[in-house]
């Protein structure tokens, strides 16, 4: 169903995977928020010459650009506003939520974190729909953990001992909390698909919050629902998913 506008809740648009997603909706469930979410999905073409989304690019990418020209998914509809961009949709769900945090230099250290867990996710993209097959992605994983993860990781891990608190910017969950989550998740899961270890062990803050976020008595029903479920990447375009 195309999304209303103005639409009478907040409403979140993004592909039917995890994505870039997954920390949406977790935070709305975190802060039990009744949000819309419409999830795209693409489908292949009658003759088999690619993939076609028409829900999004035909129908409503054109009509939310006529309110926000930089439109892309995700996206938030709140009212008369358009929010996109992954970690303005964050930060604009989370003030939404109530989800705060107590002090400026707390404010410092949540951005920082969002920005550094969004440059994880950008490098574990290079791999995820870098053209390799399932053989050469799975070769590709050695390096790649050894390498680029563990030093994201060694970075996270390092900040949060720093900070002595449970999460990133204090001792209740903000937006960068949710989103190293589910890189966490996925480079885990991405581990054990290619048969490598994973580098978490090696980082007991970061597994910490990792447990401690899957721990938490509102995410109960996201973990056991059908979203959690969901294929982390687009299995239409993605080595891994």
């Amino acid at each position: 169903m195309p999304v209303q506008f103005p639409s009478e809740k907040v409403t979140m648009g993004y592909w039917a995977i995890r994505g870039l997603a997954a920390p949406m909706r977790m935070m709305a469930a975190y802060a039990k928020m009744d949000m819309e979410d419409i999830q795209y999905s693409a489908t292949k073409k009658a003759d088999g010459s690619g993939w076609e989304t028409p829900a999004w690019f035909n129908e409503d990418k054109p009509m939310l650009a006529e309110k926000n020209a930089m439109i892309n998914l995700p996206y938030i509809v709140d009212g008369s506003a358009v929010i996109t961009q992954s970690n303005s949709c964050y930060l604009y769900l989370a003030r939404r939520c109530g989800i705060k945090v107590t002090s400026l230099d707390a404010q410092f250290d949540m951005e920082q974190t969002l920005m550094q867990v969004f440059d994880l996710r950008n490098d574990a993209m290079k791999q995820v729909y870098g053209g390799a097959s399932k053989d050469e992605f799975k070769k590709n994983m050695v390096g790649y953990m050894s390498g680029a993860v563990t030093g994201h990781y060694t970075k996270l891990d390092g900040f949060l001992r720093q900070k002595g608190t449970q999460y990133f910017s204090g001792e209740m969950p903000h937006c960068p909390d949710f989103h190293a989550f589910e890189m966490v998740d996925m480079h885990s899961a991405m581990a054990k698909e290619a048969g490598v270890p994973d580098p978490i062990d090696n980082f007991p803050a970061l597994k910490k919050l990792h447990a401690d976020v899957r721990a938490l008595p509102t995410l109960e029903a996201y973990f056991a629902g059908p979203n959690y479920k969901l294929p982390f990447n687009n299995p239409a375009f993605a080595s891994f998913y």
